[in-house]
């Protein structure tokens, strides 16, 4: 009777939902394509941030450069200063535009 108990023990568990070995390796090759995939991901990510930390910089230089070119209009004539003005100013917007956009775009490197 015991060997019977036994038998049919083993029978249940050797019918139970378990994967097979195969079943498992195809799912550890899933998740590790996956995880390829969110480290690229990653690395996308971190290159944006830094293009646009660069572009953030770049714009912080343009505008203190439109800054300095201003200030100028206390000690020369302003006809010698307008155009240098109007180009540092210039400058400094298509800086910012290009830092607001690439910013945009490492934000949207998280989505």
């Amino acid at each position: 009777m015991r060997h019977i108990a036994v038998g049919l023990l083993l029978l249940v568990c050797g019918c139970s939902e378990q994967p097979s070995r195969e079943e498992l390796l195809n799912r550890v090759s899933e998740l590790e394509d996956e995880n390829a995939n969110l480290r690229q991901q990653i690395e996308d990510a971190e290159s944006s941030i830094a293009e646009s930390q660069e572009a953030a910089q770049r714009a912080q230089d343009a505008a203190g450069e439109a800054q300095s070119q201003a200030q100028r209009f206390g000690t020369e004539d302003w006809r010698d200063v307008v155009s240098d003005v109007q180009n540092a100013a210039d400058e400094a917007n298509s800086a910012a535009q290009d830092a607001a956009s690439l910013a945009d775009d490492a934000s949207g490197a998280f989505d």
